[in-house]
């Protein structure tokens, strides 16, 4: 029953997880259909938070899939191989371009052209850092587990008072995408040779 028990938690606790992402992001667009907010505006909204909160999720359960296997089998199957090899590097340019559209804010917020270009420049600071990352994490995959957990501790500790949803997004993924290049970095040789 023990081992049952530790088999099933992880996914358990992973389904509870999904469970609320959905529940907050819903609530979030109902909020705004409240607010009076258009339709194409929440179906947006709702696609946007949606998506690092289904990267998030399926990072997740990649995770705890590796070390299911390792702990079982005491190996990786070659799909997941191949999946824990592309995931934190697929999924790291999504976030990157996810956050690139926060930065579309300062076009409407009626500075002349060298303000905007200024400000544009400054909102997408985090988006070059993030594609520095992962291009240098492709092959020191411990560049990318160390740069993207540093990002969502000082995330944590330099953010406040958001919502949970924004928290998962901005502090969640980039720490769970690390873990996954730690994994990477830990059996380098192996997926390399799947991939």
């Amino acid at each position: 029953m023990k081992k049952l028990l530790t088999l099933w938690l992880p996914w358990v606790a992973l389904a509870i997880f999904g469970i609320y992402s959905l529940s907050d992001t819903f609530l979030l667009s109902v909020q705004e259909v409240r607010e009076g907010l258009p339709w194409f505006g929440v179906v947006i909204n709702f696609v946007l938070r949606m998506i690092p909160a289904v990267l998030l999720i399926f990072a997740l359960g990649l995770f705890i899939e590796v070390l299911e296997e390792e702990y079982q089998i005491g190996q990786i199957k070659p799909r997941v191989k191949r999946l824990l090899f592309w995931t934190p590097r697929i999924a790291l340019l999504f976030f990157a371009f996810l956050v690139s559209l926060f930065a579309l804010d300062v076009f409407g917020q009626g500075y002349g052209f060298w303000q905007t270009m200024g400000a544009l420049f400054m909102h997408l600071l985090p988006v070059w850092g993030f594609l520095l990352v992962v291009a240098v994490a492709w092959r020191w995959e411990w560049v990318g587990a160390i740069a993207l957990t540093g990002w969502a501790i000082f995330y944590m500790v330099m953010a406040g008072g958001f919502l949970p949803s924004v928290y998962l997004m901005m502090a969640g993924l980039p720490f769970v995408l690390g873990l996954l290049f730690l994994l990477n970095w830990r059996y380098h040789a192996e997926l390399r040779l799947a991939t």
